[in-house]
């Protein structure tokens, strides 16, 4: 794939491909009255781990949460990169319950993984998600916003937990 699709550090699909592809997703929702769902999942404490552990090493865990991510979607879902510590998730074909399902996933997949191995450290690394069924009436800023609204709540709320809501 061409450096603009990929994220560099990640190594899943960029910002860009997302805003295409989730923009693409809602036409289609729109047209064919099909579920979708948006997930955002932020990598908890990134600021603390790449204080303790160097930027190295965060971006060590990005690239691994970014793969734990992808292998735990289907084919079918777009992961990205959305900024920062934040990945976006674009769930076609996707209602808020079995969404929230893949989400509770996505935060069990990252919590168990072998961190140990990858950080030496003593702490796993978590994450939080919030998540959305898209309103097919609503435009896309608003949902997008929804999403980091509901993600937000997820980590203000205890961490390494799932927001979900329509």
């Amino acid at each position: 794939m061409s450096d603009s699709v990929l994220d560099p550090v990640a190594g899943v699909l960029s910002r860009r491909f997302f805003d295409l592809w989730i923009a693409k997703e809602l036409v289609r929702c729109q047209r064919y009255g099909r579920p979708l769902s948006l997930g955002f999942a932020a990598v908890d404490r990134m600021s603390r781990w790449n204080e303790r552990r160097g930027r190295e090493a965060g971006d060590r865990i990005l690239r691994t949460v970014g793969e734990l991510l992808e292998r735990t979607c289907r084919a079918s879902d777009v992961v990205a990169r959305y900024d920062g510590d934040t990945f976006a998730v674009v769930l076609p074909e996707t209602d808020l319950f079995s969404a929230r399902e893949v989400a509770a996933m996505l935060c069990l997949q990252v919590a168990r993984h072998d961190w140990d191995s990858a950080l030496d450290g003593d702490e796993p690394v978590t994450v939080s998600v919030g998540v959305v069924a898209v309103d097919p009436a609503q435009n896309l800023s608003a949902t997008v916003e929804k999403a980091l609204r509901h993600l937000e709540r997820a980590r203000t709320t205890g961490r390494n937990r799932v927001y979900a809501g329509a």
